[in-house]
């Protein structure tokens, strides 16, 4: 016989009392079963959580592994390639042409770009201290020429003249009927940032010394860029239409920055030299 120990009645085998204290019992004992399973899925939910964030750190971490190599590999084969050129302007430059590496060549032009952009801010920092011993009078703030200014709009000059070449080379090509793509007019643009990204090193250490130099120097290595990207597409194309092509780029090249540096050259100037125009009017004048 069976007793409920709450209320002391008789139960049968298997009853369960309905007395407030059994049915409190049992419905203590239902929660704690509930709280187990809650405890148990939370427990295992949060394990699958760690988990899966510990993989994603794992897999950020290797991503990043990946592209840090990657870059490795694309900076040793730019400066392969700009080795070669320097070495071969004819034989390795038309080979570099024909192959036709884009992202090597994307590279040299955005390091052509940087150093540019480099070269700008020596450049703005020198006639700073120009314009201060020139216009003492005048407070610094309002005379200075930002430096962070001069690098970034420099760098962009510099991406927008690669640009104009690019399609200057790709349109010649193209008059002069020779097989070249815009791929290829890319890495005949890239041959002359190879060129000229020594002469910019130089100028702008010289800059330091002697601005005009600098700017002589960085200039020098424009010209006879002209010679590497020549070598490069001999071969490529007709070397009788060659010199034509080369020679129509570069006329159409020399107006197209120097009209855009006319109008542009004013975006380096504060606006209290802006506003004061005579600085200004004769910087245009001479552009």
């Amino acid at each position: 016989m069976a007793f409920c120990k709450y209320c002391g009645r008789q139960l049968n085998e298997g009853e369960v009392c309905g007395c407030p204290g059994s049915v409190q019992e049992m419905n203590m004992a239902a929660n704690r079963q509930v709280n187990n399973e809650y405890a148990d899925n939370s427990y295992v939910n949060n394990g699958q959580i760690n988990n899966h964030a510990a993989q994603q750190n794992q897999f950020n971490t290797e991503q990043m592994q990946q592209y840090v190599a990657q870059g490795k590999v694309v900076a040793s084969n730019a400066w392969k390639k700009l080795l070669e050129i320097f070495k071969a302007p004819a034989s390795a430059g038309r080979e570099y042409v024909s192959n036709s590496d884009k992202t090597v060549s994307a590279v040299l032009i955005v390091v052509q770009a940087i150093l540019s952009g480099l070269f700008g801010l020596v450049i703005t920092s020198k006639i700073n201290s120009y314009i201060g011993l020139l216009y003492s009078f005048f407070s610094s703030d309002e005379m200075k020429i930002s430096g962070v200014k001069g690098f970034f709009l420099t760098i962009i000059f510099s991406v927008l003249f690669s640009a104009i070449y690019c399609l200057l080379i790709f349109a010649g090509a193209k008059i002069a009927k020779a097989d070249v793509d815009l791929q290829m007019a890319l890495a005949v643009t890239s041959v002359r940032s190879a060129a000229v990204i020594p002469f910019i090193v130089i100028g702008i250490i010289i800059a330091f010394i002697n601005p005009i130099y600098g700017f002589s120097v960085f200039y020098l290595g424009n010209i006879l860029a002209i010679y590497y990207v020549y070598a490069s597409l001999t071969g490529i194309i007709n070397e009788d239409k060659l010199c034509y092509v080369m020679t129509g780029v570069t006329i159409v090249f020399m107006f197209a920055t120097g009209y855009i540096m006319s109008k542009g050259v004013v975006a380096y100037f504060p606006e209290t030299m802006k506003n004061a125009g005579s600085l200004t009017d004769v910087l245009e004048d001479l552009f």
